[in-house]
C-alpha cells in the first residue's frame, strides 16, 4: 500500500529521500556519534629483566611479588604473565571494557611500586616497565639490507637507536617493540684459565664494575683548599669503557711483585649483540624486524597514515644499502572495509534515483493516453440528449 503511494507521487518521494539524505549529512556532523566503538578492553603490560635467572627462577621472586600486589586491582578483568629462561618477565593486566587507560595504568603503576622492595636488587637496578598497550598489533616494519652487506646486529642497533624512538613519538602509537638485541660488549671467559688462577666469576664482574663507572673528581684551587688562587680547574678522568680495547686493559688482580691479570688474559671481549635470544627474517635474510602497537582509544587508521608519514621521512635518512618494508599493515582490512560500505551506499542511491526517474516517467506516459482519449470522445458526445 505504502509502495502503491510513492509511486503514483515520484516528486513527492524525491523530495522526502532529498529531506532525508539532507538532514543524515547534517546529523553526521552533528551527532556525538563514534566511528570505532571500544570493543577491546585495555592492557597494562609489565616488563622487568633479570640477567642470568631461569624461567622457575623469574616465576618465584620476580612474578610471586609482583602477581600477588597487582591481582585484585580495580577494574581488573584477569592477568597472565610470561617467564623466559633469557631472564625477561612480562605481566598482562586486562581491564574491562571501557576503562580509562590513563586510570588503569596509575592504579598499576602504584601497585608496583608497593612490591618493589619486595623484588631482587638486579631487576631493581634495571628498572621495571609499565606501559598501557593494545591487544592486536597495528603492523609490522621491517628493515632490511636488499644487497646483504649490513648484517643482522647493525640493523637492530640502527631500528633501536633512530627508528624506535621516532616512531613513539607518533600521536596515537602505544610501543615500538624491537625484536633482536643491539650493540653490546661481551666478555667471554676461560674458565679453565680463570679456575688456574684462583679467580672467580665475582671477582672479575667486581673488576669489571669498579673500572667502568663516571666519576666526579671536583676541582682544583677552589674554596676552602686555596682562597688565594684566582683559577680554578675542573678535573674530569676517562668515564665509562666504550671500545673492546679498553675493556681488554682493565685489571682484574695484581700481586706484590707488580705483576698485572688483565680482562683480556682470562676471556675473549669482542662487540657482539646484548642478547642471542630472539632475532628477526624478512624472505629468508637478516632483518630488523619492529612490531608497531596503537594505544589504546586512539584510531588505528589515523595512526597508521602518521607511522607511514614518518617511515618515509626516515627513509631519506637511511644508510646505504638499507630499505623499509611493511609487511603487515591492519588497517588494510578496515579501509577495505570503510570502501565496500561506501561503494554500496553509492549504489544504493543511484538505484534509488534511477527507480524515481524511471517512475515519474512511467506516470506520465499513462497519464497522456487518457487525455487524448477524452479530447476525442468530447465532440461525438455534445448532441446526445442530457
Amino acid at each position: 500500500m505504502f509502495s502503491k503511494f510513492f509511486i503514483e507521487r515520484p516528486r513527492f518521494a524525491m523530495v522526502i529521500a532529498v529531506v532525508m539524505t539532507l538532514a543524515g549529512i547534517i546529523a553526521a556532523y552533528t551527532l556525538p556519534i563514534q566511528q570505532y566503538p571500544e570493543v577491546t578492553p585495555p592492557q597494562i603490560e609489565i616488563e622487568a629483566n633479570y640477567p642470568g635467572a631461569a624461567a622457575e627462577v623469574l616465576a618465584n621472586t620476580v612474578g610471586a611479588p609482583l602477581e600477588e600486589v597487582v591481582n585484585g586491582v580495580d577494574g581488573m578483568i584477569y592477568m597472565n604473565s610470561t617467564s623466559s629462561n633469557s631472564g625477561y618477565y612480562s605481566l598482562t593486566v586486562t581491564f574491562k571494557t571501557g576503562t580509562d587507560p590513563d586510570m588503569a595504568l596509575v592504579k598499576v603503576q602504584n601497585k608496583v611500586q608497593e612490591a618493589t622492595p619486595l623484588l631482587p636488587s638486579e631487576v631493581t637496578a634495571r628498572g621495571i616497565t609499565v606501559r598501557s598497550q593494545f591487544s592486536d598489533a597495528l603492523g609490522f616494519l621491517a628493515l632490511i639490507s636488499p644487497h646483504g652487506t649490513r648484517n643482522s646486529l647493525f640493523l637492530n642497533d640502527y631500528a633501536y637507536n633512530n627508528i624506535k624512538n621516532v616512531l613513539r613519538r607518533v600521536p596515537g602509537m602505544g610501543e615500538v617493540q624491537v625484536f633482536g638485541a643491539k650493540y653490546s660488549i661481551r666478555v667471554w671467559l676461560d674458565p679453565e684459565r680463570i679456575a688456574s688462577l684462583g679467580l672467580s666469576i665475582d671477582d672479575v664482574k667486581t673488576a669489571i664494575a669498579s673500572q667502568n663507572k663516571q666519576a666526579s673528581i671536583g676541582s682544583i684551587g677552589g674554596a676552602p683548599g686555596n682562597t688565594d688562587s684566582p683559577l680554578v680547574y675542573a678535573l674530569s678522568t676517562r668515564g665509562r669503557l666504550n671500545t673492546v680495547h679498553e675493556f681488554e686493559d682493565v685489571i682484574v688482580r695484581t700481586s706484590a711483585q707488580g705483576g698485572l691479570v688483565k680482562l683480556k688474559d682470562i676471556s675473549r671481549i669482542e662487540l657482539g649483540a646484548e642478547s642471542y635470544s630472539y632475532g628477526g627474517e624478512m624472505n629468508g635474510a637478516p632483518a630488523a624486524m619492529m612490531m608497531l602497537r596503537q594505544s589504546a582509544g586512539s584510531n588505528a587508521i589515523n595512526v597508521m597514515n602518521a607511522a607511514k608519514k614518518e617511515i618515509e621521512q626516515l627513509r631519506k635518512n637511511l644508510p646505504s644499502d638499507c630499505e623499509f618494508i611493511l609487511g603487515y599493515d591492519s588497517t588494510e582490512y578496515v579501509r577495505a572495509t570503510i570502501f565496500e560500505i561506501l561503494t554500496t551506499l553509492l549504489l544504493t542511491f543511484s538505484l534509488v534515483v534511477l527507480c524515481a526517474i524511471f517512475s515519474f516517467r512511467t506516470g506520465e506516459s499513462h497519464s497522456f493516453p487518457s487525455q487524448r482519449y477524452q479530447f476525442r470522445c468530447c465532440p461525438r458526445l455534445q448532441g446526445l440528449p442530457q
